[in-house]
């Protein structure tokens, strides 16, 4: 295939952000968009932010002298404006408002839905933010079904500019056949979106051992009650080689989050070989078909029921496990890659 001579400006900001979910799919898609070698790619940074992953084989340009949102709205779009024959490529929840050549991304609709996770600034300015985004971009990804169709309602966009692109799992992530040590094991940010006090609060009354690993962040209201507990160990937020020791350590995984637009600690734990209980809610039964034992995250009751029917089945456990080995198949960034190249393509 012939390299088209049109550049690919990457909005780089989120490489210089701790990586959660959305900096992973940034940077796997990323990664993988590169090794095609079907574009010209620069990848645009803040002057004096340090990039947290390091990226091979791509020219990195630093611009401006600020960081966050306004290097994002105003300095990058100055950078651009006597650019041509370019697109702008924003793999993260957000981008530049008047760059009209642009690709973005959206993960899920939380802050509309639940305002009240999240501090009054933030969901405040994503509420003024993400529907000027999604009228000036040419085209939105995002990463389940379930979220295309949300966008496309909430804000009335047309469902052919919204693609599905999903997630798959890095390369770092995989089974070790450690011996299982006597813990359940959750992923994730400690914000209200998680239901973490309502688990914690479940393992205390069961007696049985749960590992929290994610680190707070300060765009969500709430906390988590991370007072001294006799069954729960808080790990905070872990690089990628002692998450992989931890999901090889793990009897099973629980995900009872109340609202994701994927879910990608759900296949992370499976490729570790792990069996995974989850919420029923938003995208989350789409990530994870039949793959999983779902639960009602709100009833207290039935997640305990759940729990208590993985940790004493060993057939059933081994039974998931099989179950999710084959359900990370369905999930390719390559895939997704190609997915997002034909869109680059053909605008």
């Amino acid at each position: 295939m012939k390299k088209s001579d049109r550049t690919i400006y990457i909005n780089g900001r989120f490489l210089t952000q701790r990586i959660t979910g959305v900096q992973r799919y940034g940077l796997e898609i990323l990664k993988k968009l590169i090794s095609l070698n079907n574009f010209k790619y620069e990848i645009l940074i803040p002057k004096e932010k340090e990039i947290t992953k390091s990226i091979k084989n791509i020219s990195i340009r630093r611009i401006g002298l600020f960081g966050g949102h306004l290097w994002e709205q105003v300095e990058l779009p100055l950078f651009l404006s006597n650019k041509k024959n370019f697109i702008l490529l924003n793999l993260s929840n957000t981008s530049p408002i008047c760059v009209k050549n642009k690709i973005s991304t959206l993960h899920d609709l939380a802050f509309y839905h639940h305002p009240e996770w999240f501090s009054k600034i933030f969901a405040s300015f994503y509420n003024f933010l993400i529907p000027r985004i999604l009228r000036t971009s040419q085209k939105i990804i995002t990463d389940s079904n379930y979220a295309k169709e949300d966008i496309q309602k909430t804000y009335n966009v047309d469902k052919d500019k919204i693609v599905v692109a999903y997630p798959s799992v890095s390369d770092k992530f995989y089974n070790l056949e450690n011996t299982k040590k006597d813990f359940f094991l959750t992923v994730g940010s400690l914000d209200p979106r998680k239901n973490l006090n309502r688990i914690i609060k479940i393992f205390e009354e069961l007696n049985i051992n749960l590992k929290v690993v994610g680190g707070a962040n300060l765009n969500f209201s709430g906390k988590v009650d991370k007072d001294k507990k006799k069954f729960i160990e808080f790990t905070g937020y872990l690089n990628d080689e002692e998450l992989l020791k931890e999901y090889n350590s793990a009897v099973a995984f629980i995900f009872p989050s109340y609202f994701e637009g994927f879910g990608m600690p759900i296949i992370e734990a499976q490729k570790c070989g792990l069996p995974v209980i989850s919420s029923n809610k938003t995208s989350m039964p789409e990530v994870g078909g039949s793959s999983c034992i779902y639960f009602d995250p709100h009833n207290d009751q039935e997640i305990k029921t759940k729990i208590k029917k993985i940790y004493n089945d060993k057939v059933l456990r081994t039974e998931l496990k099989k179950k999710g080995f084959e359900n990370v198949k369905k999930f390719s960034w390559h895939k997704s890659t190609l997915i997002i190249e034909d869109m680059l393509r053909n605008l």
